[in-house]
């Protein structure tokens, strides 16, 4: 039988897992619309920046 704290442990790693999907995924998205909008170099750079930033 399994007790109260392994079952909770479990559950708090499995959120964890799917909040950090889902922020990748956000990062992801953000990504991509910004690179599709952005018209130069610093700003491309700036972009990509403030993503990985914020996925990390």
């Amino acid at each position: 039988m399994l007790s109260i704290s392994h079952t909770l442990r479990f559950l708090i790693a499995e959120n964890c897992a799917v909040a950090a999907l889902v922020i990748m995924i956000n990062g992801y998205v953000m990504l991509s619309f910004f690179l599709s909008k952005v018209n130069g170099l610093l700003f491309g750079f700036v972009a990509c920046l403030g993503a990985s930033a914020y996925v990390s």
